[in-house]
């Protein structure tokens, strides 16, 4: 997270999606009698063999659903979504969604199509993304976005409250004027000593020797001290170009758990010293590990 990367020709093997997104729904517009007055297909996702105006609805459909969809215009209802099957000229027959509007029974209205996979992968998104909201709310977890490309990183609330901030803060800190900040000011809170591995964290991952971008650093917070916090994140788009655009990740605030290791190496640093002086050793064993330590003065005693 130091500077944007010379990409080159291959610019890693890190598992990455597209940033393609479903393909438009079909509008189609039809008469009291059910006859289509109207229809727009941006994507082409109907294929069809010519002009349709004037045409039944029910004819796009695969003749299994065609009853369906004319019980529905012969009844009272004003709204439904049905699924239904598109029967193209040249491919498979293609699952659909179909959601029918129309002010009052036996008059004109609109169908809206969209291809079910897409509907349904789009569903399973949300879900998964409201999923993933509620685990970063109850774990405190910032979360982060990286474009390689411009330099821009997006951060939510809880990212810029570890350093004592709001997000409009850092971007009022920095050279944007829109809510995202840049990389230009994750440097300058980055401690000088870990720009560096943070660089050689992101070559690493993007060259494919790591699954994660994964870095230990200290930030300045906004009272002045440094803090420690973990940045863990994935390369997750390339542009259509296949050059790495977007890395997504978390960053935690691990300062605590930080001084805790300082202070329990500090207590370490003592016994060791009282044992020496004392003539007394201490050992350790890892009962799961078999792994055994002992401390120098153990050692000194055993001649080791």
């Amino acid at each position: 997270m130091l500077t944007a990367p010379d990409f080159g020709n291959a610019a890693g093997e890190a598992a990455t999606e597209t940033c393609d997104g479903p393909p438009p729904p079909v509008t189609v517009d039809f008469d009291a009698a059910g006859r289509i007055v109207a229809l727009a297909d941006p994507a082409g996702m109907l294929d069809l063999a010519g002009p349709i105006t004037g045409a039944a609805l029910t004819d796009l459909f695969a003749p299994p659903d065609r009853r369906r969809l004319a019980a529905w215009l012969a009844s009272e209802a004003t709204a439904t979504t049905l699924r239904l099957e598109v029967a193209r000229k040249s491919k498979p027959a293609l699952p659909s969604h179909v959601t029918l509007l129309r002010p009052g029974p036996a008059q004109p209205g609109r169908a809206v199509l969209t291809e079910a996979a897409s509907a349904e992968a789009l569903a399973r998104s949300r879900a998964e993304r409201d999923e993933i909201a509620r685990y970063l709310d109850q774990t405190q977890l910032g979360t982060w976005a990286w474009n390689l490309q411009s330099g821009a990183i997006r951060v939510n609330e809880r990212w810029a409250a570890i350093l004592g901030y709001r997000p409009t803060d850092l971007a009022a800190a920095g050279p944007d004027t829109s809510l995202e900040t840049s990389i230009d000011t994750w440097r300058r809170l980055c401690h000088h000593d870990d720009l560096s591995r943070a660089q050689q964290e992101v070559q690493r991952h993007l060259a494919g020797e790591t699954p994660w971008y994964d870095l230990e650093a200290r930030m300045r917070h906004r009272d002045g001290r440094w803090i420690w916090v973990r940045d863990v994140g994935r390369l997750q788009l390339r542009d259509a170009q296949g050059r790495p655009e977007w890395i997504y990740g978390v960053r935690r605030d691990i300062d605590a758990t930080k001084a805790r290791e300082g202070q329990l190496g500090r207590v370490q640093g003592l016994l060791e010293k009282a044992g020496t002086l004392a003539g007394f050793g201490c050992w350790e064993l890892d009962l799961r590990s078999e792994e055994i330590y002992w401390s120098e003065e153990t050692c000194r005693i055993h001649g080791m």
